[in-house]
C-alpha cells in the first residue's frame, strides 16, 4: 500500500468518527452507583453534539443473565437540549415501568432493588423530531455484576467507649465491594445534655467536618485542637461515590475520661516493662526512666516508640543501648526530640532476644 493511500485512509477514517451521528449523541450512566434500584436507572446523561435539540423517546431495559427481562422503562417524550443533559427524576406519572415475569422481576416490583446477579442495563432515544443529521434510534448498554453490598461500620472508638487519647485516630470498616472512586466523610461533634446523637450531629458545630477521605481511616488533624477531657462526642462516616451518597454508617459516641488511674512515678525510679500494653499511664517528666530484667545473651537494646494516636509511626534517630544480662535500667531525654509532645501518650516496646515483647505506656509531661 502506497503512503500517500493510507494517509488518505486515515484522513477519511477520522472524518468518519467526527461525522459519524452515533458518536454525536452519547447516553451516560454508571450502572455501579445508579444500577441497584428500579429509581436510580433514570439518573442518566446524554451528550447531544448535534446543532439542534430533539425530541425522543426512551425506552430503559433490564435483563438479568439468568432470569431473562427484568423490568422496562418508557417515556414518551424527553427534550434533549444542545451539549450535556443530565436526567434525575422524572415528573410522577411521566415513566410507565412494566416487569417481567421471573421471580427475580417479582422480587424488584416489590422492593424496587435490584438482588444479585449479571445484569445488562440497554438505553434506547428514539427521536420523534424530523430533523436532518439524526438517526432512527440512538442506543448504549451497560454491564454490572451486582453483588450485596455490606454495612458501613465504625470500629474505633468503640462505641460508649471511654479513652484516654484526646488527639484519637478512626477507624472504619468500609462497604464492600468497594468502588474505586469511593470517598468518605467523617463528622465528630460535641455531645450536649439531653441531646441526641442525631440532635448533635444536626445542630452542633462539629469539632471535625472533613470530606474527600480516600482511605477507612483518619488520624486526628494536626491542625485541630484536641479533643476536651470530661466531654462526650459523637461520630458518623458517609460514603460516596462520584458525589452520590450511597450509605452512612450508625453514630457511634465515645468519651475522653480514663478510667485507669495516672500514676506518677518518683524522679528517682524506673518503671519496669509489662507483658501487656495494657494498664495505666507512666508520667514521664522530660526523662524517661525504664527497666528491663534479661535473663539471655547480652547485645544491643531493641526497642521502639510510637506516638498512641499514630500508632504504625514510630519515634525515628533514638539513643542505642547495651542489653545486660540481670537488670537494666535506662534513662532518655525525651525533650531532646521534638516528635514527643506534651499531654501526648506514647507506647514503648522492648524486643527481648528470645522474641518476647514487653511494654511501658506512658504520658509526657514537661
Amino acid at each position: 500500500m502506497q503512503p500517500t493511500y493510507k494517509l488518505g485512509l486515515f484522513f477519511l477514517l477520522c472524518v468518519f468518527s467526527m461525522t459519524n451521528p452515533y458518536a454525536q449523541v452519547q447516553i451516560n450512566f454508571q450502572p455501579s452507583v445508579h444500577g441497584r434500584s428500579i429509581d436510580g436507572l433514570t439518573f442518566f446523561q446524554v451528550n447531544n453534539l448535534t446543532n439542534t435539540e430533539f425530541s425522543a423517546s426512551l425506552r430503559i431495559s433490564i435483563h438479568e443473565e439468568k432470569s431473562g427481562k427484568v423490568a422496562e422503562l418508557s417515556a414518551r417524550t424527553i427534550v434533549v437540549q444542545k451539549g450535556l443533559n443530565s436526567f434525575t427524576r422524572f415528573p410522577q406519572g411521566s415513566i410507565r415501568t412494566v416487569f417481567g415475569r421471573s421471580s427475580l422481576a417479582s422480587i424488584v416490583q416489590q422492593t424496587g432493588k435490584l438482588a444479585e446477579g449479571d445484569y445488562e442495563y440497554c438505553f434506547e432515544l428514539t427521536p420523534t423530531d424530523d430533523k436532518p443529521g439524526l438517526l432512527d434510534l440512538y442506543e448504549q448498554c451497560f454491564q454490572l455484576s451486582l453483588q450485596p453490598r455490606s454495612p458501613l461500620l465504625l470500629a474505633d472508638p468503640v462505641d460508649e467507649e471511654k479513652i484516654c487519647n484526646q488527639r484519637p485516630p478512626f477507624l472504619w470498616q468500609p462497604p464492600m465491594p468497594t468502588d474505586l472512586s469511593a470517598r468518605y466523610r467523617i463528622i465528630v461533634a460535641e455531645l450536649k445534655t439531653r441531646q441526641s446523637p442525631a440532635e448533635a450531629l444536626s445542630f452542633n458545630l462539629p469539632v471535625i467536618n472533613i470530606s474527600e477521605v480516600r482511605e477507612p481511616r483518619l488520624n486526628y488533624p494536626a491542625h485541630l485542637q484536641s479533643l476536651d477531657t470530661g466531654k462526650t462526642y459523637v461520630w458518623q462516616v458517609y460514603y460516596s461515590v462520584n458525589n452520590m451518597l450511597l450509605t452512612k454508617s450508625e453514630i457511634w459516641t465515645f468519651r475522653i475520661d480514663c478510667e485507669e488511674p495516672k500514676t506518677k512515678v518518683a524522679d528517682d525510679s524506673y518503671r519496669e516493662l509489662k507483658e501487656s500494653g495494657e494498664g495505666d499511664y507512666y508520667i514521664a517528666d522530660e526523662h524517661l526512666k525504664f527497666a528491663v530484667t534479661n535473663f539471655y545473651n547480652e547485645g544491643s537494646l531493641q526497642y521502639s516508640i510510637a506516638n498512641l494516636s499514630e500508632p504504625t509511626k514510630t519515634i525515628s534517630k533514638l539513643p542505642k543501648f547495651k542489653l545486660l544480662t540481670g537488670l537494666n535500667k535506662y534513662q532518655l531525654n525525651l525533650s531532646e526530640y521534638r516528635d514527643f509532645k506534651p499531654g501526648e501518650h506514647y507506647l514503648l516496646t522492648v524486643f527481648m532476644p528470645n522474641g518476647q515483647r514487653m511494654y511501658l505506656r506512658f504520658t509526657y509531661q514537661e
